[in-house]
């Protein structure tokens, strides 16, 4: 039978999480509210914007923020948007070689801008302990900060029509492997426009740094 000591605790201890709750709450509204008008100003929309795509989609978790749900995110709506002002305007349409206009869209500055919109909306999350998911960022900053060329290599795939098909793959988490002892590893395809595709972006790099820099290839 429980005591009226006991009944005495478990109510204190209620009463005392249910107050760091509250404090918390009053802190991270606070710290919104003291936030610079301009940080706001380019934050809020970009947030929206996560919200109606999170319930256009219908996930299950809702606006919980997750790497992959910001890869799907800026893939659907940030990275094919074209350029809009006054600015693309005054521009001489760009073409490619057989003519047809290119669409120009957002640059390099604007995707980072939605990434850390939606980053600063995982913290607010995080500290109010309603999201227990990883960095939806660090993890990609870590893997390419620490990934080594023998690291990354290609696999021929065989049967996939006329144009050789091969997948780019790299190693990840410095080869550590998962709770079934299986590597964990990113693969790209290649793109039929140069501009976009990740292998040639790397053959360029590699390019760069080994015949223009004439740095010493690595032996491995």
């Amino acid at each position: 039978m429980t005591s009226l000591a006991d009944c005495t605790e478990v109510e204190r201890q209620l009463q005392i999480s249910k107050d760091l709750f509250s404090y918390r709450e009053k802190a991270l509204a606070l710290a919104l509210q003291n936030r610079s008008k301009n940080t706001n100003k380019q934050y809020l929309p970009k947030q929206r914007e996560w919200r109606d795509f999170c319930k256009e989609t219908g996930f299950e978790d809702g606006e919980m923020v997750t790497e992959r749900k910001l890869v799907w995110f800026l893939e659907e709506k940030v990275l094919c948007r074209p350029l809009q002002g006054s600015v693309y305007k005054s521009k001489r349409a760009r073409t490619d070689r057989d003519g047809n206009t290119v669409l120009q869209t957002v640059g390099k500055s604007t995707v980072k801008l939605y990434v850390a919109a939606v980053v600063d909306l995982y913290r607010f999350q995080k500290s109010r302990g309603i999201n227990s998911s990883d960095h939806p960022h660090e993890q990609l900053r870590e893997t390419s900060r620490t990934a080594q060329l023998p690291e990354l290599f290609i696999l021929q795939l065989s049967n996939e029509g006329p144009t050789p098909c091969w997948p780019m793959i790299l190693i990840t988490d410095n080869g550590k492997t998962n709770q079934l002892g299986q590597l964990k590893y990113a693969a790209v395809m290649r793109h039929k426009n140069s501009l976009l595709c990740t292998i040639s972006h790397l053959a360029f790099y590699l390019f760069y740094r080994w015949n223009i820099v004439w740095e010493s290839l690595p032996d491995f």
